[in-house]
């Protein structure tokens, strides 16, 4: 029976769902009357399709009139990452908005019921400006986003809610080997509630790691055996990621793969020469071989593991259960390392195609009261820092800190405006955010009356607000999310436009948008993508804007009257056209 304030909102008949948006497949599943449906006949390619008329669609098979596969762009959200269209310019967060729109209609027909709220699952590796993009993509796609949870901890809950007694006591550790992502973490369970100790992520450890190394074996056996030098053109590295991915399909399958790629470009002759010709490659590689080289990386990952466990101030010989998440065929042949490492554990292979989306379903259901008795207790996975005017770096929100949290951080207040710099990361640190609180009463050299609250969600998306300690009153906060991250993915738009990156920014701070969205409102006002690409789109707008403000002196127009609703109702027909 329903919780009764769904019954009082006509939400009753409403389904709750969980979406797993993994870097190659995302699946939907629902959990209701002590039952999982993972709709498995409905897995869907996490992928984006242009076709021979330029337009775009998501989650779907390549077809003969899909001239361009767009993949993996799960990890490009937050960065300037962007494709162009048609009907537009997409980036990573719109092809996520249209992939879970794809998710919640199959459930809907599915399930013949409407999907109101769902809960996501999330990379470890992801900062507080991606899970914020994901869950705002979410909210786009027309469904309320319960919670964001990660990966590991997903999969961690459907297994203790599957395999064991409530009132069991568990330490757990889950290594997850997922195709774009990798991270292990350590949890404990005891009587129902599921709490993680410790977590760790590296995306360059993940399945496209494996990948790679095998691309990087056929690049040298090819100049190795024909002494060319391969040319590393967008074409021929294309081919041999997927003539790699069949290989090490081939491998786990019969233990013996032959690889032929043709059409490869290499030099005629001699570095400097120009002319390219045209040539092959041709070779066998054993399981064996595979193995010893993918090796280093099944060691870095086991460093990671060594790490979490020292984290989570656990001992080795106290993991009971170890949850492998991945491809059984990748992870069987390094189970003796397991063994060897957790003598006291009991392996369980996970299928990454079921636990972590069953899981975020179990989570919907806990958090909409269907299930009870149960607890999640997650971290922040990376560490939260502030910057101080002397450059130094100063945390404030370490590892492993439980969600949700606030962290105090007081700062001088010289004059009436404090600004501050705020990063996420261990290695590689992102902006998260440039924070300015105002309306400080200016103190004298060493005072701190300024304390700005860092505050962490259960999602672990970050807020800020500040107050004065003197006058116990707060002050007002204004935080502008950091720059995206320069990608180093594929992008056609930004491999061939001609615009000045300055004259876009420009046009984006006068609009107060994204330079993104820019470009769509120019394309949804008509501008032909030639005109955007050449610059001349830009420069005319530019020009209105210009002329609009020497109008509005005179009282004749406003620049609201050039731009009214171009962020809101140009973006919909974007989407509408996708």
């Amino acid at each position: 029976m329903p919780p009764p304030y769904l019954v009082a909102t006509g939400q009753a008949g409403h389904a709750l769902v969980g979406i797993d948006i993994g870097s190659k497949f995302s699946r939907v599943a629902t959990f209701e009357g002590d039952k999982f449906d993972s709709f498995s006949s409905n897995q869907v390619p996490s992928i984006a399709g242009r076709l021979s008329n330029g337009n775009l669609v998501v989650g779907r098979h390549p077809t003969s009139d899909t001239v361009n596969v767009i993949q993996h762009f799960r990890k490009l959200i937050g960065t300037d990452w962007f494709v162009e269209a048609e009907c537009g310019f997409y980036s990573a967060e719109m092809f996520t908005e249209l992939l879970l729109k794809r998710m919640i209609n199959i459930a809907t027909a599915s399930l013949a019921r409407p999907v109101s709220k769902a809960v996501l699952t999330v990379p470890v590796t992801f900062t507080s400006n991606q899970r914020k993009l994901l869950r705002a993509a979410g909210e786009a796609a027309g469904v309320n986003i319960l919670q964001l949870i990660n990966e590991p901890t997903a999969a961690a809950f459907y297994h203790c809610y599957q395999e064991l007694r409530r009132d069991s006591n568990m330490k757990i550790l889950v290594y997850h080997l997922g195709a774009g992502t990798f991270a292990a973490s350590v949890m404990e369970f005891q009587h129902g509630l599921l709490e993680v100790k410790s977590t760790i992520g590296d995306d360059t450890l993940a399945g496209e790691a494996f990948v790679a190394e095998m691309v990087h074996w056929m690049v040298e056996t090819f100049e190795s055996d024909s002494g060319h030098k391969m040319e590393r053109t967008p074409a021929t590295i294309w081919k041999l990621i997927r003539a790699a991915e069949q290989a090490i399909y081939d491998l786990h399958t019969a233990g013996q793969a032959h690889v032929r790629v043709t059409n490869l470009d290499v030099q005629a002759s001699g570095p400097n020469v120009r002319s390219k010709t045209h040539a092959y490659l041709m070779a066998s590689i054993s399981l064996s071989e595979y193995h010893e080289l993918i090796e280093p990386i099944i060691a870095r990952t086991l460093s990671v593991v060594d790490q979490v466990i020292t984290d989570s101030n656990t001992q080795a010989n106290q993991i009971d259960q170890i949850l492998l998440l991945g491809d059984t065929r990748t992870l069987t042949p390094f189970f003796r390392r397991f063994y060897d490492r957790f003598s006291n554990a009991t392996i369980f292979p996970a299928s990454p195609n079921t636990y972590p989306v069953c899981g975020a379903a179990l989570q919907a259901a806990l958090l909409n009261h269907s299930v009870r008795d149960y607890v999640v207790w997650d971290v922040i996975s990376e560490p939260v820092w502030v910057e101080e005017a002397s450059g130094e770096l100063k945390q404030v929100i370490s590892r492993a800190t439980p969600l949700p949290v606030t962290a105090y951080h007081k700062c001088e207040s010289p004059t009436a405006t404090v600004n501050m710099h705020v990063l996420q990361g261990s290695k590689e640190k992102a902006t998260l955010a440039d924070v300015t609180v105002s309306n400080c009463p200016p103190t004298t050299a060493g005072e701190t009356k300024v304390e700005v609250q860092f505050i962490a969600d259960a999602d672990g998306i970050i807020d800020y607000r500040a107050k004065h300690i003197g006058l116990d009153s707060m002050l007002p906060v204004h935080a502008i999310d950091g720059q995206p991250t320069l990608s180093n993915g594929f992008s056609e738009a930004k491999r061939t436009k001609t615009f000045d990156d300055s004259r876009l920014n420009r046009l984006a701070r006068i609009l107060n948008t994204t330079p993104l969205t820019v470009l769509n409102v120019l394309r949804a006002r008509g501008y032909s993508i030639e005109a955007i690409k050449n610059g001349t789109a830009i420069e005319s707008m530019l020009r209105n804007l210009k002329l609009s403000r020497l109008e509005s002196k005179k009282g004749t127009s406003t620049t609201d009257d050039l731009i009214e609703d171009s962020t809101s109702q140009d973006q919909e027909n974007l989407r509408k056209n996708a």
